[in-house]
């Protein structure tokens, strides 16, 4: 695509959007044949994909119609996204806004509309986050990796304590510090509590409203469910472990671990000490692209600094304002699988064992290092399962507020 003379005439006026062939079709079509009317079958790259935004100032038609199905519908084609079939109309040049679209299943049952937006007018959960970048803190806790604004990009976002070495080159991600905990766990959970379909796979995750800051309760659920989902890839190999929301005493562990910090901040955040309600002052990025990169770091800074032990504290207790039912349901989960662990390892147990080491334990891996999904370990999977259910009720409750917050739009 990027080889063609259409690609070298258009690729200044519609930047990244010419790499694609079909777009070098339509703005062509759109600049050399006047008052064309044109019908396709395509994804929805055009009308609300990031790097599309040049493209749809460029091309001047109005889309009169659009109906979409899965891409399962067409032979030969994988994946679980959009297809749309578009009319548009070259004798009425306008800007692509939104259109309410008519939805159909690969049986052509109709599944009603629903509002297909190019969200010119809106900004995206990483210019929010931006905010909160913490590069400077040598205290990292972990990192958080993302990739994109929306929903089908969703499975690349996850937290670590180790990058790749492409992560590091093209910046796709940012540490995570104390100060800014809350905000890089409710980007990162909210990417993951709404399930993935074909219809909301092109969704884009927006700026939100500023309501969630007084949402003590909406915060520390994010928190809990990140501590407990598949997407917490934070692993004890890779560095001190600071991801442990227990003390010693609860989970039966005869040694101290390397850190205490996440249950020291789990009861100095609910007794109201930390707050998430104003950001810190913005840092000058490096790089702004597509990924939404945030920072920048050397190979030799993969092993994380560990914050000074603090001496004892207390339980974190279920009880309290802003400790929902279901966080305290998936917390208590959680508590009960970190005891098997310690109960059942005996010599090989890793005091310092996080989320994912626990699982690994249990489930062990393949022949090609993956984790397997289940284990022979009854006790273990029914202790899981238990933390499961508990995890998909706390996220229906989170996926109600990302929705009022403005974070995705229905």
């Amino acid at each position: 695509a990027t080889e063609t003379k259409v690609y070298e005439k258009y690729q200044a006026q519609i930047g990244t959007a010419a790499r694609e062939l079909f777009a070098q079709f339509l703005i062509r079509v759109n600049a050399e044949i006047q008052r064309c009317k044109l019908a396709q079958f395509a994804t929805l790259k055009a009308l609300c994909a990031s790097n599309f935004a040049r493209f749809r100032d460029v091309y001047q038609a109005k889309l009169e119609k659009l109906f979409v199905v899965p891409a399962s519908t067409f032979d030969n084609v994988k994946g679980q996204f959009p297809i749309g079939f578009f009319i548009w109309d070259g004798d009425k040049p306008e800007t692509f806004e939104e259109i309410n679209a008519d939805i159909f299943d690969s049986n052509g049952k109709s599944l009603g509309t629903k509002i297909i937006s190019s969200y010119s007018n809106d900004k995206y959960v990483i210019d929010w986050l931006r905010q909160y970048h913490d590069k400077k803190n040598p205290d990292f806790i972990g990192y958080l990796r993302m990739c994109g604004t929306d929903m089908q990009h969703n499975k690349d976002i996850f937290l670590c304590n180790k990058l790749s070495d492409n992560d590091i080159k093209e910046k796709l991600f940012t540490p995570i510090t104390k100060n800014n905990l809350i905000q890089t766990n409710i980007y990162c959970v909210i990417r993951h509590v709404i399930e993935p379909t074909w219809l909301n796979d092109r969704d884009q995750f927006l700026y939100p409203k500023d309501d969630w800051e007084a949402d003590k309760e909406f915060q520390l659920d994010c928190l809990i469910y990140g501590l407990f989902m598949d997407a917490n890839n934070v692993k004890s190999e890779h560095g001190v472990n600071h991801w442990i929301p227990f003390t010693e005493n609860e989970v039966g562990s005869k040694k101290s671990f390397a850190s205490d910090f996440m249950a020291k901040f789990l009861r100095d955040f609910k007794a109201g000490k930390i707050s998430a309600d104003k950001p810190q002052p913005p840092v000058p990025l490096l790089l702004e692209g597509e990924g939404g990169e945030l920072a920048t770091i050397s190979n030799d800074a993969q092993n994380l600094p560990s914050p000074a032990r603090r001496g004892s504290h207390g339980l974190f207790t279920k009880g309290g304002e802003v400790f929902s039912a279901q966080a305290a349901a998936v917390y208590s989960a959680g508590l009960e699988l970190w005891r098997y662990y310690f109960e059942t390892a005996g010599d090989s147990v890793n005091e310092n064992a996080s989320f994912y080491d626990i699982r690994k334990y249990f489930q062990g891996v393949d022949g090609k290092g993956r984790m397997n999904n289940k284990s022979d370990n009854v006790e273990y999977n029914q202790r899981i399962e238990t933390l499961r259910n508990a995890q998909k009720k706390l996220a229906a409750k989170i996926a109600e507020k990302v929705y009022e917050y403005g974070f995705l739009r229905k």
